[in-house]
């Protein structure tokens, strides 16, 4: 399993700061993706999770599966972007599986944002015709 190593992590409150003012939101029912632009060309990541969200293991428990998902899901990224990824108290009852698909969905349309908006007319089950 692949980890995510301190270089691609946020740490200092003044870089979760800045992701929290000059970012965007991008949300779910379970979790809450703030983004910001970076001039490193390196993703980073910060993880901020609520008391409300439960006891300390549970925080730590997400955050370790938060952690892995990011790891798989970053190359995937352009690396233009900061992170702060926040789970809002729904997502205590999900499994990981539920976790990584909803933030890659949340990094997917983070990274969409700069697209045309046309570029997502259809949804899924439609065709062209």
């Amino acid at each position: 399993i692949m980890s995510l190593s301190g270089v691609f992590r946020l740490k200092k409150s003044y870089q979760f700061n800045y992701v929290y003012r000059k970012g965007k939101t991008v949300s779910d029912d379970f979790l809450i993706l703030h983004y910001a632009k970076n001039n490193t060309g390196k993703p980073k990541v910060g993880l901020s999770v609520p008391r409300k969200y439960g006891k300390a293991a549970a925080r730590n428990l997400f955050k370790r599966r938060m952690r892995s998902a990011f790891a798989e899901l970053l190359p995937e990224t352009d690396g233009r972007y900061n992170y702060v990824l926040t789970p809002r108290s729904e997502a205590s009852g999900c499994s990981y599986g539920e976790l990584f698909r909803s933030l890659g969905i949340l990094l997917r349309r983070a990274e969409g944002e700069r697209k045309p908006r046309k570029a997502n007319v259809l949804t899924v089950g439609e065709d062209e015709g």
